[in-house]
């Protein structure tokens, strides 16, 4: 479980260390598709919020379809809601949808905040665009396979859903509605195709970072033929961390344990992408690219590809962005997460990092000290800072 418990402080913690809104930088739900019986994770990072350095408990409290069952009242949370802490500001809580909303969801959101047990102190909420969103179950009645969240990364948990009675494998009986059913599985990564394949009896490949035996049988959701698998790609892959960077999706078949009866898309495997790809181009990228000062934006970095060689920052155990607003250097250089093999990324959103929306928005990158940076250079050796597209 401390694997699993790492890869998500990766991700949730995004944004930390960044001027952020009063609210948690990241939240979602492990597994990513779950049914409204099912035992599910919600993960919150409360970094910059109000109640990251709370020396009290926190709590949830949540609203959908009317306020979650559980809440109590707003000046004594039920216990019930109580979060754990997992480490630093990432916290949890488990639940069971159904126990929170027993009259189910409203457009399949669950919305909430994070509080104090007496209420004087709270997170903005977290609702809207920014929900937790359900997956619609009732859709696979006329779907072959799909993945869940659509977008993704390597370290995104993911769930891989299916209805056996919808794929027909050539010259093979499909797999019957009561199952078992075990996933055939491999890594997409980039251009060059799929690897790290696991097995249906669950035997990852050779170059897996681990050759422990993985559990590739899918769960059943309900009696109409559908299943699922929850996995986050890096773990169950056994990835490396080179190659998790060109991650793009899975490939998948199924079988009942046998190649008896198949899951596959006609002659083929089932390719199940990501719909939104985020790309190193030479050693850095903004995205968007374009973006308003209420925007979160990302700064991506990598050490290693500058031109095809490395970057002066390339022997610096911390890599920082300094901001330059309106020409002049804004503060104190942003320290960086780093991600992996060089890479390093920053979040920011204007108007709550800069003491007034800047007219002009530039970086570089440095050391802490500045006694090392990297810079755009031009044809006739001139260094020059990269550009953001602040829209006004």
């Amino acid at each position: 479980m401390k694997n699993i418990k790492l890869s998500l402080v990766a991700i949730l913690m995004l944004f930390a260390g960044v001027a952020m809104a009063q609210k948690p930088a990241n939240a979602y739900v492990s597994p990513a598709a779950f049914t409204m019986d099912e035992e599910a994770t919600l993960y919150v990072d409360l970094t910059g919020t109000a109640v990251e350095n709370l020396a009290e408990d926190l709590f949830i409290w949540s609203w959908s379809n009317g306020d979650a069952a559980y809440n109590g009242q707003w000046g004594g949370s039920d216990d019930r809601m109580k979060l754990t802490q997992v480490e630093g500001a990432l916290y949890m809580i488990k639940f069971v949808a159904s126990e929170w909303y027993p009259t189910g969801l409203t457009d399949n959101a669950i919305n909430f905040l994070v509080k104090n047990r007496d209420g004087s102190a709270q997170t903005d909420n977290i609702d809207g665009d920014d929900a937790i969103k359900t997956f619609d179950f009732s859709i696979m009645e006329n779907e072959k396979a799909v993945i869940f969240p659509e977008k993704f990364d390597a370290y995104t948990p993911v769930s891989i859903i299916i209805n056996v009675r919808n794929a027909v494998a050539d010259g093979k009986p499909n797999i019957p509605d009561e199952g078992p059913v075990y996933i055939h599985t491999g890594a997409i990564l980039g251009k060059d195709g799929w690897k790290y394949t696991v097995d249906y009896q669950g035997n990852p490949a050779a170059e897996a970072s681990s050759l422990e035996k993985r559990d590739a049988s899918m769960v059943k959701v309900n009696d109409s033929g559908v299943w699922k698998k929850d996995i986050i790609p890096f773990e169950y892959y056994g990835l490396s961390e080179e190659d998790a960077a060109s991650f793009k999706g899975v490939s998948m078949v199924a079988n009942n344990g046998a190649w008896d009866n198949e899951f596959k898309d006609g002659d083929t495997d089932f390719f199940l992408r990501t719909k939104e790809d985020v790309v190193l181009k030479s050693f850095t990228k903004a995205f968007p690219v374009q973006f308003t000062e209420n925007d979160a934006v990302l700064i991506y970095f990598d050490v290693f590809e500058e031109f095809g060689g490395k970057t002066p920052l390339a022997v610096e155990s911390q890599v920082y962005v300094q901001f330059v607003v309106d020409g002049t250097d804004f503060e104190m250089p942003k320290e960086m997460q780093a991600l992996y093999g060089g890479k390093y990324r920053l979040a920011f959103i204007p108007s709550k990092a800069f003491d007034t929306v800047p007219s002009s928005l530039e970086y570089y990158f440095t050391n802490e000290n500045k006694t090392s940076t990297v810079r755009v250079v031009t044809a006739d050796g001139i260094e020059q800072n990269f550009t953001l597209g602040l829209v006004k």
